[in-house]
């Protein structure tokens, strides 16, 4: 991948900030779904959709240092900069956002793309994004959302600059189900997460420089123990059922990545899931 040379790509990579800080259209505006806010929570369930409940955790509160080196690559946008090890607060936290896709299991690719045979219904609900705002409900270290959406199967795709293509999960959906989906913890691998045991992912500093640090993401499945909000109460929950999905091609051009496995400890290193399909990892994009 071709590291892009402005100047601010450059100074985000190196504050840590990343994907975290670019430009996220609202749900409604990308797909046919629909984000429910705190004052809109529906009493039923549309006919053929289902309802999704989300819960995002909190990116991170700090940001790196940073160096800049004006110089002569100022007149070509290309300055160079480089982060210090000062943690920086920030006044606000950063919060993720994460890509859910229309997708075919049998090809092991995103709907309709590739060698998927199908073709996305009308009414199919495609690629959105769960962004930082549209949140019904917050708390300290969590955002909770409700999601509509069509029948269907779905993947987590990844993040605004990082496809999880070379391991992820996937989930099917079917009318009427108000869907417990866990939580996510997204981080990017600069040092900066918020929790401590996703902080020591950290990319060499040249790919900082480079705009090439990755998110990855870790998975708390649903569990009985949950404290559902008051305005979900009148609903009876279903739990996701996710399933494995890894080695598909890179759609959309960006970072590769993958998620954090299920048996993954704090300290150990990500190796990649065996490939039970033809492809191998594309790493041209």
């Amino acid at each position: 991948m071709m590291a892009r040379n402005n100047l601010l790509v450059a100074v985000l990579a190196c504050l840590g900030l990343g994907a975290a800080v670019l430009p996220i259209e609202s749900v409604e505006a990308q797909s046919r779904a629909k984000a429910y806010e705190d004052d809109e929570i529906p009493t039923e369930v549309e006919d053929g959709r289902a309802l999704l409940w989300f819960r995002l955790a909190k990116h991170s509160d700090h940001r790196w240092g940073m160096d800049v080196d004006i110089g002569l690559g100022v007149l070509i946008g290309n300055v160079r900069s480089s982060r210090t090890k000062e943690r920086i607060p920030l006044d606000k936290p950063l919060w993720p956002a994460v890509q859910i896709a229309a997708w075919d299991p049998d090809a092991n690719e995103f709907l309709g793309e590739g060698e998927s045979p199908r073709r996305l219904r009308r009414s199919q609900t495609r690629s959105f994004y769960i962004p930082r705002k549209d949140f019904f409900f917050e708390d300290e270290n969590y955002r909770h959302y409700l999601v509509a959406v069509s029948t269907g199967n779905y993947v987590l795709g990844g993040t605004p600059n990082t496809c999880f293509c070379w391991g992820t999960k996937w989930f099917e959906v079917s009318a009427g189900q108000v869907i417990n989906m866990g939580i996510y913890y997204v981080a990017t691998e600069n040092g900066l997460s918020y929790w401590p045991e996703l902080a020591a992912f950290d990319s060499a500093d040249d790919l900082a420089e480079q705009n090439m640090v990755a998110d990855t993401m870790r998975l708390t499945p649903p569990s009985s123990d949950d404290t559902v909000p008051s305005a979900l109460s009148n609903f009876e929950l279903t739990s996701v059922e996710y399933q494995d999905a890894a080695y598909f091609p890179n759609r959309f051009g960006r970072l590769v990545n993958m998620m954090i496995p299920d048996d993954w400890e704090p300290g150990q290193a990500l190796t990649l899931p065996p490939s039970d399909v033809d492809a191998e990892p594309d790493e041209s994009l």
